[in-house]
C-alpha cells in the first residue's frame, strides 16, 4: 500500500500544509455537492413529475367535462378552445396537439358520438400516459387516476349510448335485430365497467381508509342504482315482448346514475387534484428539508475543517515557536498543547526532549566547571612536576658521575677479578694436589677403619670370653661359699 501511495506521498510532500488541507476539502466536497446534485435533482424531477401529473388531470378532468357535454349536445366550442390553449401553452403535451386537432375535426365536422368518444378516449389516454398519470407510484392516486381516466368516464359514456339506444328505440316503436343486439351488448359492457368500478373502488378503499369514508356511501350508491337501472332495462325494455316504458320514463331512469356518475366523478377528481397537490407539497417541503439540511449539513462541516485547521494550524506554530527557542538556547518555557491528537503526541515528545536536553546541558555545565577545576589542578601538578624534573635532572647529573666512579671501580675491580681469577688457578691446582692427597689420606683411613673393625671384632670376642670366665668364676665363687 505504501508503495503505490509513494508518489502521491512525495507529491504531497511538495506541497504546503494550507494547500493541503485545501485539497483534502476539495476531495471531501466534491463528492458531497455531486451526490446532493443528485439527491436534489431527483426530488426536483419527482416534483416536476407530479406538476405534469397536476397538468394531466386538469386535461383529463376538462376532456371529460367536453364529452359529457358532447353527450348532452351542449356547444363545446369555447371548452375547447380553452383545452387547446392549456395544451399549447404547455410544452411537454405538445404530442397532443395531432390527437387534439383531430378530435377538433371531428367537432366541427358533427361526426358521430361514437367515433368522437375514441378520440377523446386517445386523448384521455395519452394525456395520462404522457404527463405520467397512468404510471403514478402512489397506490391512492394510481386507483383515483384511473378511475378518473378509464373508468368513470367509459361508464359515463356507456350509460349515455344506453340511453340514447333506449330513446331511439322506444321512438321507432320497438326493437329491429340491429338495435336489439345492441341494447343487449350495451347492457353486457355496463355490468362490465360495474365490476371495474367496484374492483377499483374496492383496491382504492383498501389502500386508503380515509377516502373509504368519504366515498364508500357515494360509490355503493352508485353501484346500487346502476344495478337497480339495468335490472329496469332488462325487466321493462330487453326482456318483455312489449316495451314498457316511453321515452320520458327511460329518460328518467337513467339520469339518476348519470347525476350520481357525475357528482362521483367530480368528487373523484377533486381527491385526485388533492393527492397530487399533497404528494407534490410533500415533495417540496422534502426538497426543502433535504437543501436545508445539506446547508447546515455543508455550513457545519465547513466550520468543522476550519476549527480543525485553525487547530492544528496553532498547534504547529506553537511548536515551531518552542523548537525556535530551543534553537535559541531558551528552555526556560515548557511547550504546552491542549490537544490528544498526533500533534499532542508531537508537542509531549518534543517537551520530553527539551527537559533532557536542559539536563544534559546542565550536566555537561557542571563537567565543565569541573573540568575547569581539574585542568587548574593538572596545572599546578604540572608545575611540580616540572621542578621535580628539574631536581631528578640534577640528580640525573650526579648519578652520571658516580656511574662514572662506579666504572672506574669496575674497571679496578676487572684488574682485581684477573689477579684473583691467576690466584684462583694456582688455587685450583692445589686443590687438585689436595684432593689427590686426601684421597690418598681417605684410603689410609678405610685401611685404618678396616683395621680398627677387625679390633673390635677381636674385643668383642674377648668380651664374651671375658663374660664366660667370670660366669665361671661366679659358678666357681658359689661353689666355694657353699663349700
Amino acid at each position: 500500500m505504501n508503495y503505490l501511495a509513494a508518489p502521491l506521498i512525495a507529491l504531497f510532500n511538495q506541497f504546503g500544509f494550507k494547500l493541503k488541507f485545501s485539497i483534502l476539502s476539495l476531495l471531501f466536497f466534491i463528492p458531497l455537492l455531486a451526490t446532493t446534485w443528485w439527491v436534489v435533482s431527483q426530488q426536483a424531477s419527482k416534483i416536476n413529475l407530479y406538476q405534469q401529473e397536476i397538468i394531466g388531470h386538469n386535461v383529463v378532468s376538462a376532456i371529460s367535462k367536453i364529452e359529457r357535454s358532447a353527450r348532452l349536445n351542449e356547444n363545446v366550442q369555447r371548452s375547447l378552445q380553452q383545452l387547446t390553449q392549456q395544451i399549447k401553452s404547455t410544452n411537454f403535451l405538445n404530442e397532443l396537439s395531432v390527437p387534439l386537432n383531430n378530435y377538433q375535426a371531428l367537432t366541427s365536422d358533427n361526426a358521430d358520438l361514437f367515433t368522437r368518444y375514441e378520440q377523446s378516449l386517445s386523448l384521455r389516454e395519452n394525456t395520462a400516459a404522457i404527463t405520467g398519470l397512468s404510471r403514478e407510484s402512489n397506490p391512492t392516486a394510481f386507483y383515483l387516476a384511473d378511475l378518473s381516466v378509464n373508468r368513470l368516464p367509459a361508464l359515463v359514456e356507456f350509460l349515455g349510448r344506453t340511453r340514447d339506444l333506449t330513446h331511439s328505440i322506444i321512438s321507432n316503436e320497438g326493437f329491429n335485430a340491429q338495435t336489439y343486439t345492441s341494447l343487449v351488448a350495451l347492457d353486457k359492457r355496463l355490468e362490465e365497467l360495474h365490476l371495474q368500478v367496484n374492483k377499483s373502488t374496492e383496491q382504492l378503499f383498501r389502500v386508503n381508509k380515509v377516502l373509504t369514508k368519504q366515498l364508500k356511501q357515494p360509490v355503493n350508491e352508485l353501484l346500487s342504482v346502476l344495478v337497480t337501472y339495468q335490472k329496469a332495462l332488462r325487466s321493462q325494455v330487453i326482456e318483455p315482448d312489449n316495451i314498457q316504458w316511453d321515452a320520458s320514463q327511460a329518460k328518467d331512469k337513467v339520469n339518476e346514475p348519470v347525476a350520481l356518475l357525475n357528482q362521483l366523478s367530480n368528487r373523484i377528481q377533486i381527491e385526485l387534484g388533492s393527492q397530487l397537490a399533497t404528494s407534490k407539497g410533500a415533495s417540496q417541503k422534502s426538497l426543502w428539508l433535504l437543501m436545508g439540511i445539506v446547508v447546515l449539513a455543508l455550513l457545519l462541516i465547513l466550520l468543522c475543517l476550519i476549527a480543525i485547521y485553525c487547530s492544528i494550524k496553532a498547534n504547529v506554530e506553537t511548536i515551531k515557536s518552542a523548537a525556535s527557542r530551543l534553537g535559541d538556547g531558551d528552555f526556560s518555557q515548557a511547550l504546552v498543547i491542549n490537544t490528544n491528537d498526533e500533534l499532542g503526541d508531537v508537542a509531549e515528545s518534543f517537551s520530553q526532549m527539551q527537559s533532557k536536553i536542559d539536563q544534559l546541558l546542565q550536566a555537561l555545565t557542571g563537567d565543565v566547571v569541573k573540568l575547569r577545576e581539574d585542568t587548574l589542578h593538572i596545572k599546578l601538578l604540572t608545575d611540580d612536576m616540572e621542578n621535580n624534573v628539574a631536581t631528578q635532572q640534577q640528580n640525573t647529573h650526579s648519578v652520571a658521575q658516580a656511574i662514572g666512579e662506579i666504572s672506574e671501580s669496575v674497571d679496578v675491580i676487572h684488574t682485581n677479578t684477573e689477579n684473583a681469577k691467576s690466584v684462583t688457578a694456582q688455587a685450583s691446582e692445589h686443590v687438585t694436589q689436595g684432593q689427590v692427597v686426601i684421597a690418598e689420606t681417605s684410603q689410609a683411613i678405610e685401611n685404618i677403619s678396616k683395621e680398627v673393625n677387625d679390633a673390635a671384632q677381636v674385643i668383642n670376642l674377648l668380651a664374651k670370653d671375658s663374660n664366660d670366665i667370670a660366669q665361671f668364676v661366679n659358678v666357681i665363687r658359689e661353689i666355694a661359699d657353699q663349700t
